[in-house]
């Protein structure tokens, strides 16, 4: 017998081995889950000329919320990507006084004169202090790609990361606590807005394993617009003058949110522990 053969052979019979033994590994690591999540976040409609406004033009955060399903696999160990489709309440809110309102700082029309001429053509009282609110509701594709920490622990690190298409589903703008309909201009709310838009995603957190392949994480969630909100190109009819319903002056606003998101997903496939 070759004493020298047999060991070469052993010794890719081994290392055959290990390679099929990773492989396998690897392979249990992989899986699909699907979920649903729930959002509560703080959301805003963040625009410089508005901002340089001054005190006629205070913002105030608007509390919304959000959810909706997904459907993720693991790639490896730490990896993965995962789609959303999320419904989200979000705008933003404001006041200001009736006696200061003017051009703003810069001469540009800003939402205080919008929301005054807004609060003519619809009878609603219009002095002193006055409050607005634009409220979107929206369709949220997020294309996500995953980072987590040592999945064996039973908490473990979790982030994820990625675009996002915001398709815009309605829009109501309130002033003075009074629903504001633009029938007078021609158009609807939800005129105002592009009808899609992109975003980016970071999401940071934690996840937590259960028995049965369930999990729950919790994470800090952060969109932000990567484009205006606002169609700059949508346009009215001013006696019978077509006339841009934006100051074309007018800066780019952008989608924003921040909050806390709570998922709950099962794996299909349980990885590797």
């Amino acid at each position: 017998m070759n004493l020298r053969k047999l060991k070469n052979s052993s010794t890719k019979y081994v290392a055959a081995a290990c390679l099929l033994l990773a492989s396998g590994s690897s392979f249990a690591q992989r899986g699909f889950d699907f979920g649903i999540k729930g959002i509560y976040h703080a959301t805003g409609l963040p625009n410089k000329t508005d901002d340089d406004a001054g005190p006629e033009l205070d913002f105030k955060n608007k509390m919304g919320f959000g959810g909706g399903v997904a459907v993720g696999y693991t790639i490896t160990k730490h990896l993965g990507v995962e789609i959303d489709a999320l419904y989200s309440k979000q705008g933003w809110s404001y006041t200001g006084s009736v006696g200061r309102i003017n051009s703003g700082n810069t001469g540009i029309l800003i939402l205080c004169d919008e929301f005054q001429s807004l609060a003519a053509t619809n009878n609603i009282p219009f002095t002193g202090t006055y409050s607005a609110d634009i409220t979107l509701n929206c369709i949220k594709i997020p294309l996500l790609l995953r980072y987590v920490g040592n999945t064996s622990n039973r908490t473990y690190f979790s982030s994820f990361i990625g675009p996002q298409i915001n398709m815009l589903s309605s829009t109501t703008v309130q002033v003075n606590g009074r629903t504001a309909s633009f029938a007078a201009y021609g158009v609807k709310a939800e005129d105002l807005y592009k009808k899609m838009t992109m975003d980016a995603v970071l999401g940071l957190g934690i996840g937590i394993r259960l028995p049965a392949n369930l999990t729950v994480s919790a994470h800090l969630r952060l969109d932000y617009g990567l484009g205006d909100a606002e169609d700059k190109s949508k346009t009215y009819s001013d006696n019978g003058v077509s006339t841009k319903i934006y100051d074309p002056k007018r800066a780019t606003t952008n989608n924003a949110t921040a909050g806390v998101q709570i998922s709950v997903s099962y794996k299909l496939k349980k990885g590797k522990k």
